[in-house]
């Protein structure tokens, strides 16, 4: 699934609490990576995919669903 954070309730710590929770639930069910990815140039994603750990391991276009064509870069979490 997606996330976004209305720009008026970023830096309160609700991504880090999104982060955790999921990371937690994917240990938990026995998953051994997480896969997650953003549009190119979104730099709020970008920063808390590294805060948690994740690292990029490629990027690839994609057609958005706002009609936008832009890379899709990719980040990997191994648990």
């Amino acid at each position: 699934g997606m996330t976004w954070v209305e720009p008026t309730y970023r830096g309160r710590g609700l991504s880090r609490l999104i982060y955790k929770a999921r990371i937690a639930w994917a240990r938990d069910a026995g998953l051994r990576r997480i896969l997650v990815g953003h549009r190119t140039g979104n730099e709020p994603s970008r920063r808390a995919m590294l805060a948690h750990g994740f690292r990029p391991v490629g990027s690839r276009p994609h057609h958005w669903p706002d009609g936008a064509v832009a890379d899709h870069v990719d980040y990997e979490l191994n648990l």
